[in-house]
């Protein structure tokens, strides 16, 4: 599984949406529906603040 797919499939599992993600991450929904698409990708701080969301370390790390 990819970042992007990954971010997305554990978003959707959570039943959480764009905009509470977004808002937790202090992130536009754009910023977010770009990771999701792979066109861009979290900065690592961001990266930890999905993981710490998520209370996981499984969301796919490579390309």
């Amino acid at each position: 599984m990819e970042f992007a797919s990954g971010i997305q499939t554990k978003r959707t599992s959570c039943g959480h949406s764009q905009k509470e993600v977004a808002e937790h991450l202090h992130i536009t929904q754009q910023s977010l529906s770009k990771w999701q698409k792979g066109i861009s990708r979290p900065s690592i701080e961001n990266t930890l603040r999905l993981l710490h969301f998520y209370r996981s370390t499984d969301v796919p790390m490579k390309k």
